[in-house]
C-alpha cells in the first residue's frame, strides 16, 4: 500500500479516474474516493466511465445523490487511473498507450495492464483497498465517502457472504461515519421481471452432474448470467457455470464450502475462449470468441470437476 501512495503522490499533469466497463458499485464507489483521497493532498483527478455503469450502482448513485460520471475517452489526459480492474480487456477499448497508467485491483488476473499495478490479495472488494489507501495516505473519509465504500463492500461481498477476516474491521471503521441500516437499504435491489423471467429460464435449462462428493451444474442465458449461476448454487450445486453463447461469455459461482477459486478457473477457461477471464474466490467470469463458448464451458466443467476429486490439484 506505501508504494501504491507513493506512485498516486507522484502523478503529474491531467488525472482520470476509471472503474471497469458496465461499472459495478464497488468500481465506481472505489473510483469517487479515490478522486477525493488525491483531492485531500493536492492532486486533481475526475472519475469518467469507460461506457456505462450497472443498475445497481446507478442506484446507489441516485441514493447518495451523486451525478453519474459521464462517458470520457482518455485522449486529453496525461495519468490513468484504474479502479477494480487490471485485466485491458475489461475497458471497452480505453486507449492506455503514452499514459502513466496506475491501476487498483483485488482479482486475479494474469494478463495486466502496463504501468504499475496494485492488487489486494487478500480483499474480498477493490472499496477494501481504498479504504486502506486512504488510511495510508492520511485522509479522513467524512460520512458520504465512508457509506460510498460500505456499500461497495456490502455488494461485492453479497452482504458479507463473500467477505473474509480482513473485511469486517474495515467495516466496523467505516461504520463510525455510515449508517449501515440506510446504506444496506440502497445497496439491496428487488430483481425486475426481465431477470427473474431470465433465471428462471436458466435454471429450467439446467444439467448437471455428480462429480466426487458434490455437483457441478451448467446452463445457458440470453442475459444475467451470473444470477443464474447464484441461483444454481443457492439450489445445491457446488459449482454452477452459466453461458451466453451470442454475446461470448461465462460466468460462474461456487458454494462457500466448495475448494477452489472460481477466478483462477475462469482465468484458464478464458485461454480456450481465445479471451480472458478472471474474478474473486466464489464468483467470475470469463468472455472471448462467441464460437468458442462450447470449448470455454467444456473447461470451466473439467476444472471444477477436479475439484470435487479427492486430493486434487488443479494450479
Amino acid at each position: 500500500m506505501r508504494r501504491l501512495a507513493r506512485e498516486l503522490l507522484s502523478l503529474k499533469g491531467r488525472t482520470a479516474v476509471y472503474p471497469h466497463s458496465i461499472a459495478d458499485v464497488d468500481a465506481l464507489a472505489g473510483a469517487l474516493v479515490v478522486r477525493d483521497v488525491l483531492k485531500k493532498r493536492g492532486i486533481r483527478a475526475s472519475v469518467h466511465l469507460v461506457d456505462t455503469a450497472n443498475r445497481q450502482a446507478r442506484s446507489v448513485m441516485e441514493a447518495l445523490r451523486i451525478p453519474l460520471p459521464s462517458v470520457l475517452p482518455a485522449t486529453d489526459v496525461d495519468n490513468i487511473i484504474l479502479v477494480d480492474v487490471s485485466n485491458p480487456d475489461l475497458l471497452a477499448g480505453l486507449q492506455l498507450e503514452g499514459k502513466r497508467v496506475v491501476a487498483i485491483d483485488h482479482h486475479f488476473h494474469s494478463h495486466h495492464v502496463g504501468g504499475y499495478v496494485h492488487v489486494e490479495r487478500g480483499a474480498a472488494s477493490t472499496c477494501e483497498a481504498i479504504f486502506l489507501l486512504a488510511k495510508e495516505m492520511n485522509v479522513q473519509l467524512n460520512p458520504k465517502q465512508s457509506a460510498l465504500l460500505l456499500a461497495g463492500i456490502l455488494s461485492d461481498t453479497a452482504f458479507f457472504a463473500g467477505a473474509n477476516a480482513a473485511t469486517f474491521p474495515i467495516v466496523a471503521e467505516l461504520l463510525k461515519t455510515a449508517d449501515y441500516t440506510k446504506t444496506a437499504a440502497f445497496v439491496r435491489e428487488e430483481p425486475d421481471l426481465s431477470q427473474k423471467i431470465a433465471v428462471l429460464k436458466a435454471m429450467q435449462r439446467a444439467e448437471f452432474e455428480k462429480a466426487g462428493n458434490g455437483i457441478v451444474a451448467w446452463s445457458n442465458a440470453g442475459s444475467f448470467e451470473l444470477g443464474a449461476a447464484l441461483a444454481l448454487t443457492d439450489a445445491g450445486a457446488d459449482f454452477a457455470f452459466v453461458a451466453n453463447p451470442k454475446e461470448g461469455r461465462i460466468s460462474g459461482a461456487k458454494r462457500a464450502s466448495a475448494k477452489g477459486n472460481i477466478g483462477k478457473i475462469m482465468e484458464k477457461a478464458g485461454r480456450s475462449f481465445a479471451g480472458s477471464g478472471g474474478g474473486h474466490e466464489a464468483v467470475g467470469g470469463c468472455r472471448g470468441k462467441p464460437e468458442k463458448t462450447a470449448a470455454a464451458l467444456a473447461e470451466c466443467l473439467r476444472l471444477s470437476k477436479l475439484l470435487l476429486l479427492p486430493n486434487s490439484k488443479i494450479y
